[in-house]
């Protein structure tokens, strides 16, 4: 046995097992129940990143949901094995996917992916913050599904509400500065450029913004003149719509986050409200926009 478990736990050969167990050509059948084998490779620490490659070209590349879902249950109870690090590599691999490939299943595999990296981080050999890549794919998901789509006017509001709330737990351990800062300031670019995924990053950045709302809402009215971009954007996004155009009166994470970031500005940081932001802002009735 002991013999056994070394020769099965030599790079080349454990990656030649996972390629036969979830190899493009498996059957959904057989992945399934080959989780125990996984599991054996992470326990005995065989289990590298050339494994992750070798389960998400399949993830990838099928054209069978029912092996790609299969994958994914597998990948679920042997999740738990991983150390941070190979989960980190996982989250980037979910990163690099288009936004169309985040299925139910694939939502709750990240969901396990992100949950299990929040219990590594905080225990007694880590420091208590993430890195960023959870952090990314997060508000990369608000950002992208707030964009209207041919097939859905309102953006993917599925995916938004599952990446806002999975932001909300990400907070409570972080990120660092100076991740947060570059995201900060990433948003405040998009929303002042008026961008499609604008609404996103209001979304993203009041969802940050709740680790440190007093002193980081004062840091970014000052320093970066979020109360005159927000407030232009009001006014863009208010301005008369074509005939046929969707109304961006609809319930959303991004919509309630604009009423919310445009509410702690006029409580906490009423003196950034020049006279003439103030007029425009009566104007467009920002005050009624946030308390909707």
């Amino acid at each position: 046995t002991g013999d056994w478990s070394s020769d099965v736990c030599s790079s080349d050969l454990s990656n030649k097992l996972v390629d036969y167990i979830v190899g493009t050509g498996s059957h959904p059948e057989l992945i399934s129940e080959s989780g125990n084998i996984v599991g054996f490779l992470m326990a005995t620490k065989s289990y590298t990143n050339k494994e992750t490659d070798t389960i998400w070209q399949t993830v990838t590349t099928s054209q069978d949901p029912r092996v790609v879902e299969a994958v994914l249950r597998m990948l679920a109870s042997v999740l738990n094995l991983l150390d941070y690090d190979k989960l980190l590599y996982l989250c980037d691999k979910a990163s690099a996917l288009p936004i169309e490939a985040f299925t139910a299943a694939m939502r709750d595999h990240c969901q396990r992916v992100i949950g299990l990296l929040i219990e590594k981080a905080t225990g007694d050999d880590r420091t208590e913050y993430l890195d960023a890549p959870p952090y990314e794919l997060c508000i990369r998901l608000i950002r992208e599904s707030s964009m209207p789509r041919s097939d859905a006017p309102l953006g993917l509001l599925d995916v938004q509400h599952w990446a806002t709330n999975r932001l909300r737990e990400l907070v409570r351990h972080g990120p660092e500065a100076e991740i947060r800062n570059k995201i900060y300031l990433a948003s405040i670019q998009d929303i002042a450029s008026r961008s499609p995924t604008a609404s996103g990053s209001i979304c993203a950045l009041y969802g940050l913004l709740s680790q440190n709302l007093a002193t980081d809402l004062r840091i970014l009215t000052a320093e970066r003149d979020l109360t005159k971009i927000m407030i232009e954007e009001v006014e863009y996004t208010n301005r008369p719509q074509e005939p046929n155009a969707v109304s961006p009166n609809f319930s959303s994470p991004a919509r309630q986050a604009r009423r919310d970031l445009l509410l702690a500005i006029i409580l906490n940081e009423p003196r950034s409200i020049t006279p003439d932001l103030g007029e425009r802002s009566e104007e467009r009735r920002v005050g009624k926009e946030c308390m909707e």
